[in-house]
């Protein structure tokens, strides 16, 4: 996909391009890429209630991220980006930045001592597991130690997340979530989704961090 798109900026010279699709699951048949700051700004700035991301994205976001910032709409949306705007005092910026610099120290040992023992790794998943450790430490106050070691929580939201995506082509995924001997036999994405939501799993509250 990225060798693609790189290839419709060149032909189109950075322009914006609506891009035809079949209908697919729950997402509308073709696409639009946007390139041209100027249409960027349009959607994210100055007309950015009039691109929502709608009933069908928040019903397939919602068991995963809730009514959150990320799967919601109009004066929601809004309210979720009022109470995180919170998140950059200067305190907090602080904070956050030296978990940050304590978990790239981490990712450079890391990779220094593959380099030294001659032995791969999947660089997708460093990175996946250094920014689920900083941003958990900075939301929880518990640092998972996923560069080093699996974490369950880790481990499940990289699950769900790819059950999510999946639930986009998936036309009757809403229909799969009652029927449960359907669902382990042919396809458990919805099972396993409902299992691993649970929270309290993998924290207990009090850990959280307070601003």
């Amino acid at each position: 996909m990225p060798d693609y798109l790189v290839k419709i900026q060149e032909e189109f010279k950075y322009k914006t391009v609506g891009i035809p699709a079949p209908y697919i699951g729950s997402i509308p048949g073709g696409s639009i890429v946007i390139f041209d700051e100027k249409n960027l700004e349009y959607v994210l700035t100055k007309n950015f209630e009039n691109y929502e991301k709608g009933k069908n994205v928040r019903d397939i976001l919602g068991d995963f991220l809730g009514n959150g910032i990320f799967a919601s709409d109009g004066k929601q949306w809004k309210l979720h980006r009022k109470v995180a705007s919170r998140m950059f005092s200067r305190a907090l910026l602080r904070t956050g930045t030296e978990m940050a610099l304590r978990n790239c120290k981490e990712v450079t040992r890391y990779i220094d001592e593959k380099i030294e023992k001659g032995e791969s790794f999947d660089l997708a998943k460093l990175f996946f597991n250094f920014t689920m450790d900083t941003f958990v430490e900075i939301a929880f106050g518990k640092n998972l130690g996923s560069l080093r070691k699996p974490h369950p929580f880790a481990t499940s939201f990289d699950v769900v997340q790819n059950l999510s995506e999946k639930r986009m082509r998936n036309p009757i995924w809403k229909m799969l979530r009652y029927v449960r001997f359907f669902v382990l036999i042919f396809w458990g994405g919805e099972f396993t989704f409902t299992h691993l939501l649970n929270p309290s799993c993998y924290f207990r509250y009090p850990e959280r961090r307070r601003a």
